[in-house]
């Protein structure tokens, strides 16, 4: 392409940047039914999982409705795989910047989410909980001490995400915590026990 025949047409510009806009927010919206459901949040949840799926939907929406902001701009004859893939990107970062509006300035959560590390605390003291029960039910020392050690690991958890919880201005139950510790110190007898 000849430089000399580039020329940004601003209202097709700000059109476009328009479009990236509502397609952001209108993902967003409908990705936060999914984003702030009880079972999203306890499951499948990963660090970095939104935005790859944000991604995802993106790009897929964009190859869909021949979504190409970047053809729009440089007003190309013909929408590329490679502007779908572009614009699809900049519609899932601005999802995540619309997330955290909604989230953060205006405060719109579901309930879920605002105590989704209350439910992975507790989730992981059930786990501790049966870990200890494991170490106390052992036939020997060596698999008490494995049930020892996911009871450890369990209470981690606990303390993480009472840490996280605290963080969002929250708290995880006190009863969380000490199940969890029950669990490590009753697994930790049952390892003493079956030592002797």
């Amino acid at each position: 392409m000849d430089p000399n025949f580039i020329h940004l047409d601003w209202e097709r510009t700000f059109e476009a940047l328009m479009l990236v806009a509502v397609v952001s927010i209108i993902i967003e919206r409908s990705l936060s039914v999914l984003f702030q459901n009880r079972i999203y949040i306890e499951r499948i949840h990963r660090d970095g999982m939104k935005e790859t799926i944000a991604l995802v939907v993106s790009i897929a929406v964009c190859i869909a409705w021949k979504f190409d902001a970047m053809g729009m701009i440089l007003l190309t004859e013909t929408t590329t795989m490679l502007g779908y893939f572009v614009t699809g990107a900049v519609v899932a970062g601005g999802s995540k910047g619309s997330l955290k509006l909604f989230q953060d300035v205006f405060g719109l959560q579901s309930t879920a989410f605002k105590i989704r590390h209350s439910l992975q605390a507790a989730k992981a003291a059930g786990e501790a909980e049966r870990a200890g029960t494991e170490a106390e039910a052992a036939p020997n020392k060596a698999t008490a001490e494995i049930a020892k050690g996911k009871a450890e690991a369990a209470l981690r958890k606990v303390k993480i995400a009472a840490v996280k919880a605290a963080a969002d201005g929250r708290a995880v139950p006190s009863e969380t915590i000490a199940v969890a510790d029950t669990a490590v110190a009753n697994a930790t007898a049952a390892v003493d026990m079956k030592a002797n």
